[in-house]
């Protein structure tokens, strides 16, 4: 079913590519899934430190 979702994309080195794709595998996740997992968890680690980011709508 497709998704509503905003994507994003990104290049990366071949090396940090194949340890991504291991990460997932070991995970169980899409790298899709991975990904987003990760962002998730930097923005709540940038606002424990820094506060809340402002998204102006």
């Amino acid at each position: 079913m497709p998704t509503k979702k905003p994507r994003i994309q990104a290049l990366l080195e071949q090396d940090i590519y194949l340890k991504f794709k291991k990460l997932c595998d070991q995970d169980m996740r899409s790298e899709s899934q991975l990904g987003g997992k990760i962002i998730t968890e930097y923005i709540k680690q940038y606002e424990t430190i820094h506060g809340e980011i402002k998204i102006d709508e």
